[in-house]
């Protein structure tokens, strides 16, 4: 038995396990870069919206105002007020149902019967879908003329009172003013 066990290990090829750690190793490149790019998403959803909602749990079993340093653990004695004591608690609990539903019922349903009419084979359904997307369009206009007015007038008028010359150049003339000017607008609008 022993000299057919030796053989068996001398059959197996040198490539074969070669090609095994080959494979490994590209898979281990691709969870890398997987996480590369999964990673920093992850890190900023964990800390912006899952950590808040952790740390809102913790304190909703607590007493505490938010602004001293004494937390004082109170187990569910915060939920047993709000369901058995707390008539503003329903009242806004009601509300807000109320609230939701209603709201999500009626554009929905806007939005469904809207969408009907522009899709029927009408004589109208050109003037219609103008009609209905000219208000997404005078936004981005009205804002642009706003912001050319600011570019324009209102940084001028500031350099003019301020004398500083930073103002006062031509902020949509040229290639790499009217680039930041964009720049500066997105992020004013966002």
């Amino acid at each position: 038995m022993n000299s057919y066990a030796e053989e068996k290990k001398v059959d197996v090829p040198i490539q074969k396990a070669q090609v095994n750690t080959a494979r490994r190793k590209a898979k281990w490149k691709k969870v890398l870069a997987y996480a590369a790019f999964v990673g920093p998403a992850l890190l900023f959803f964990l800390t912006i919206q899952i950590a808040p909602f952790i740390m809102g749990i913790y304190y909703s079993f607590t007493s505490w105002n938010g602004v001293s340093a004494a937390i004082e653990w109170v187990g569910f004695d915060n939920y047993i007020k709000i369901f058995t004591n707390d008539q503003k608690f329903y009242q806004s609990f009601l509300f807000t149902t109320k609230f939701m539903l209603a709201a999500v019922f009626i554009s929905n349903l806007i939005g469904f019967g809207l969408a009907l009419i522009l899709n029927a084979a009408l004589k109208t359904r050109n003037i219609l879908r103008t009609v209905f997307f000219i208000p997404n369009v005078i936004g981005g206009l009205l804002l642009g003329f706003i912001w050319q007015f600011i570019f324009i007038k209102g940084f001028a008028s500031i350099g003019n009172i301020t004398g500083l010359s930073f103002f006062q150049q031509p902020w949509l003339g040229t290639e790499n003013t009217a680039f930041w000017g964009n720049c500066y607008c997105i992020c004013m609008a966002n």
